[in-house]
């Protein structure tokens, strides 16, 4: 990152290079593409007609896009927005904000740990209705 970034290098400091490079290409498609890809993938085990997740994982992917949420995502946009000088255009409408981002990985863990619930319940009713019959 701090390659592109160096002060020496004149097309660094050019502000078509700072918007297509910094804030396009590195800040919003590869840092937060990533975050929401990692939500999409953990939302995708909660497909009852696709895969059958281990419950385990359920809840483990839940604690997971809870982590990020409580600090992985600030920790990497202001690390990625300090490296390559990105000045706060969230208000413009230009960034995506860690609040959308935080929004979608509270949601997901949600979304994954209700998944789990309702599997665990329908394999817990169907014990009982086994020892029952």
């Amino acid at each position: 990152f701090q390659l592109f970034s160096q002060p020496d290098l004149t097309f660094g400091l050019k502000p078509h290079f700072r918007e297509g490079f910094c804030i396009d290409n590195v800040r919003e498609e590869l840092v937060v593409g990533f975050f929401h890809h990692l939500t999409a993938t953990a939302r995708s085990f909660c497909n009852i007609g696709e895969n059958k997740a281990p419950p385990a994982l359920l809840l483990l992917l839940s604690k997971m896009c809870l982590e990020f949420e409580g600090s992985s995502v600030h920790y990497l946009l202001s690390q990625t927005d300090e490296w390559f000088n990105i000045e706060d255009r969230s208000k413009s409408g230009i960034l995506t904000t860690e609040g959308e981002i935080c929004s979608n990985m509270r949601a997901a863990a949600q979304e994954l740990l209700n998944h789990y619930v309702r599997t665990q319940g329908l394999s817990v009713s169907q014990v009982r209705k086994h020892c029952q019959g």
